[in-house]
């Protein structure tokens, strides 16, 4: 599959880090890796003016709450307004000796960035911490990071990898995780999802379950895993828009917007919030809230939205003809990202805001009711004996007898998933081993 068909010119990309040798070998590896040309490293230390920039916004916003116009301004301009990818190192400021000095980490810096700036994707580096964060892992819970607010969450050892700009061909048994977007498309999408964003947060949507704005039905909002509906808030799914914005602790911050999270004790604050609530700062962290919730805590369990591999394992009758060819199931697969959605009897099921999510997705229960479809391709499903299997290191189609089975910690009808493995892949460390069957 070539790069994403999405993209429409260069990014700008620039790389946070407080240690030059490391950010500028890291620019490098982008640059090699991306095929990109404008990739610079940003230096910074606990006195940087950016951090003064973001704050002076930060506490424009909290002065004002209601009027957005005051938070960017001309004559404050931030270096990451115009940043398209923005990679962030989370191991900042090691210099402590000045017990002046306030230590920002990378996940607050991340978060000013998100609410403050203009800045599109952030992808947070070596987050795990320890002596080990730079070695490459792959989480076998799959749910490593899914309540950050960063994109994505990397080690420096995988910015040498060009699957984070392009998928593969089908045929290479490359190391790249199918939870990884495509950076170009996270680029291309953002300004679709703030948008969404703001329609969601209007004065229309006010009274409405967010789960029914975003197209759950009745039986599809009882499927949602009971940690995704607690990250809604104490209204679970009967959370509106604004209950997981404000009240949640999920979206904005308690302590950074000045808000009461008990939303009983909160009535004489609620005229400021809801002006407050379609502000720039707002519908950016609520858009990084919503892409987070449905990429990374509904998809993967399977059983609400289902993406096209695991409807495949589900349902090979779909692709009956080529259900021993694991390059055409790869490419079925696979379609979507990095490429226009195909259009086939699957799309009445798609989920159509595309724009939140890295790959299409379907609605699983819609498909199973739809009696003629379902009937169809369960038959087909029962005579085919492949054992072909998609590997989740890999985003590909493989042998079964090449393939590991482990058990991911979703509370999914298919927990076990397939990968190629710690044989296949000695630098990577699997996490958490007891996983691996």
């Amino acid at each position: 599959m070539q790069e994403s068909d999405l993209r429409r010119s260069a990014l700008k990309i620039r790389v946070l880090d407080d240690d030059a040798n490391l950010r500028d070998g890291w620019v490098n590896q982008i640059k090699t890796a991306s095929g990109e040309s404008d990739v610079e490293g940003l230096n910074w230390d606990s006195d940087d003016q950016e951090v003064v920039v973001l704050e002076s916004r930060r506490r424009s916003f909290l002065d004002s709450q209601a009027d957005a116009t005051k938070v960017y301004s001309d004559t404050d301009r931030s270096v990451f307004d115009d940043v398209d990818l923005l990679f962030v190192d989370y191991k900042l400021f090691a210099d402590t000796s000045d017990p002046k000095k306030r230590r920002l980490t990378g996940l607050e810096l991340a978060y000013l960035i998100r609410a403050y700036s203009k800045c599109k994707v952030i992808v947070a580096l070596n987050s795990q911490g320890g002596f080990m964060r730079a070695q490459r892992h792959f989480d076998l819970t799959l749910r490593d990071a899914s309540e950050r607010i960063e994109n994505l969450h990397i080690t420096s050892g995988d910015l040498v990898n060009p699957g984070l700009w392009r998928l593969p061909d089908a045929a290479r048994e490359d190391y790249r995780p199918w939870v990884w977007p495509l950076f170009s498309d996270e680029v291309s999408k953002h300004d679709a999802r703030l948008a969404q964003a703001r329609t969601l947060l209007d004065d229309a949507s006010e009274s409405k379950f967010l789960v029914d704005l975003l197209g759950f039905d009745q039986e599809e909002r009882y499927s949602v895993p009971a940690f995704a509906i607690d990250h809604l808030g104490r209204e679970g799914l009967e959370a509106t828009a604004n209950d997981f914005l404000w009240y949640s602790g999920n979206v904005v911050r308690g302590d950074d917007f000045e808000i009461e999270h008990d939303r009983r004790k909160a009535e004489d604050r609620s005229k400021n919030l809801s002006k407050a609530r379609t502000s720039l700062p707002c519908i950016r962290l609520f858009a990084a809230a919503i892409h987070r919730w449905l990429e990374r805590m509904v998809i993967p369990n399977l059983d609400v939205l289902i993406d096209r591999p695991h409807l495949l394992m589900r349902w090979p009758g779909l692709l009956s003809e080529a259900a021993e060819d694991a390059g055409r199931l790869t490419d079925w697969a696979r379609s979507g990202m990095g490429s226009a959605v195909p259009a086939d009897e699957l799309e009445a099921y798609r989920f159509n805001n595309d724009c939140w999510l890295s790959r299409p997705a379907y609605w699983w229960s819609r498909l199973q009711r739809d009696e003629k479809l379902a009937s169809r391709v369960k038959a087909a499903s029962r005579a085919i004996r492949s054992k072909l299997v998609f590997q989740e290191d890999t985003s590909r189609f493989a042998s079964s007898d090449s393939s590991v089975r482990f058990r991911c910690n979703f509370p999914s009808t298919t927990a076990t998933r397939f990968l190629a493995g710690p044989d296949k892949f000695k630098d990577i460390n699997y996490e958490p081993a007891s996983r691996l069957a």
